[in-house]
């Protein structure tokens, strides 16, 4: 099925794995996990993530619930932190990116 990222943009972390992924034009499936409604404690989504936070990736069966791994997770699938920051042109996604923690 390919890459799946279990978000809700409202949340800082998704949008910075959001923002890298198109950035670097990582094909992905959105997937919108809207936290105002409480969709992320839905057994569904305890299925993608126990810890049943977001962002989560999903790439075939492995699973990535952590949102540190999920930057460092999509730069493994081709992008590069240089190549977010260019594009973004800023220097406040990078640091965005890599340091935020759920």
């Amino acid at each position: 099925m390919g890459l799946e990222l279990y978000l809700d943009l409202m949340s800082q972390p998704c949008r910075a794995v959001y923002i890298f992924a198109k950035k670097n034009n990582i094909p992905f499936q959105l997937r919108t996990i809207d936290l105002l409604k409480g969709q992320h404690y839905t057994d569904d989504f305890a299925q993608v993530n126990p810890l049943r936070k977001v962002p989560a990736l999903k790439d075939g069966d492995f699973v990535l619930a952590e949102s540190g791994g999920a930057g460092g997770d999509l730069v493994n699938e081709g992008g590069s932190w240089e190549g977010a920051l260019a594009h973004a042109g800023s220097l406040a996604v990078g640091p965005c990116i890599s340091h935020f923690s759920l």
